[in-house]
C-alpha cells in the first residue's frame, strides 16, 4: 500500500473559485472534493488556521509547488 504525504495549504494558495484539488484534514480525512467552492472566506481562514492539507500528489499534477515550504 502507498501512502501519499499530506503537504499544508496556505491561504495565498486559494481563490474565492472551485478547490483545484481534494482538501483534507490533518488526519488525511477528506473535507471537501475538487471543485467545491467554499462561499465564505472567513469560514476557508479558519479552516486553514485549524489546518488544510492536499496530498503530495498534487504537485505532479498542477506542477506548481505550495508558495511556502513546511
Amino acid at each position: 500500500m502507498v501512502t501519499q504525504a499530506l503537504i499544508r495549504i496556505w491561504l495565498e494558495e486559494l481563490s474565492n473559485g472551485p478547490l483545484p484539488y481534494c482538501v483534507y484534514d490533518r488526519g488525511g480525512r477528506l473535507l471537501y472534493r475538487k471543485g467545491v467552492v467554499i462561499g465564505s472566506v472567513g469560514v476557508l481562514r479558519l479552516m486553514i488556521a485549524r489546518g488544510l492539507y492536499k496530498r503530495s500528489d498534487v504537485l505532479e499534477q498542477t506542477g506548481k509547488p505550495s508558495p511556502r515550504t513546511h
